[in-house]
């Protein structure tokens, strides 16, 4: 499995075709909370997730896009991904969602900092992206908890099934504003107390 372990219970994948059956229970799930937000979950066979994790891998294995299923606790609870690449892969927009049974563990921040620590290291971006919409409280707080900025609204941007036109916030986070969150952490370690020492 290609996967990006973040601590001893999460860590991110490739979804594999094994993996259908899960993912598929899950959206289903969740799939009136889900639609508040998106249009696809009302769709979900196990058929349509089968293609879904087909071409994702395709994607990935054409640097299209890298979309990674959230294992907590060996299970998948989510998904969290680099939507595609644009201005020279330089930039990309990320999309995440989560179960709702799952949230308010803190899963979502974790795999948000992993996926980024990933686009700035591995795929040299410059610059990653966020659209939330403007009542989606829980996606603009992972926005803003991670430090990302926020640009501005986008009005009627999206068109939901479940709401109509929708105004989007649009997030970024800069790969220098990375570079001084990486060392203000690294300072903050470097002043705790050695308690090996006391």
């Amino acid at each position: 499995m290609i996967g990006y372990q973040i601590d001893s219970e999460l860590y991110l994948a490739l979804p594999r075709a094994q993996d259908a059956s899960a993912l598929t229970a899950l959206i289903r799930n969740n799939c009136a909370y889900l639609s508040q937000w998106l249009n696809w979950p009302a769709g979900t066979t196990l058929a349509t997730e089968q293609q879904v994790i087909q071409q994702s891998r395709r994607d990935f294995g054409t640097d299209k896009s890298l979309v990674l299923a959230i294992w907590w606790r060996q299970q998948i609870v989510g998904m969290i991904s680099f939507n595609g690449f644009r201005a020279d892969g330089k930039i990309s927009d990320v999309g995440y969602w989560l179960g709702q049974e799952f949230q308010g563990q803190g899963i979502m921040h974790r795999a948000l900092m992993a996926l980024v620590q990933i686009g700035f290291t591995d795929y040299q971006l410059e610059k990653i992206v966020i659209h939330a919409g403007v009542g989606n409280q829980p996606s603009n707080a992972v926005a803003m908890n991670a430090g990302f900025k926020l640009d501005g609204m986008i009005r009627h941007d999206e068109l939901l099934t479940s709401q109509g036109w929708i105004d989007l916030n649009s997030y970024s986070l800069l790969r220098q504003e990375w570079l001084a969150q990486q060392a203000n952490v690294a300072q903050s370690n470097a002043d705790q107390p050695d308690t090996d020492q006391l």
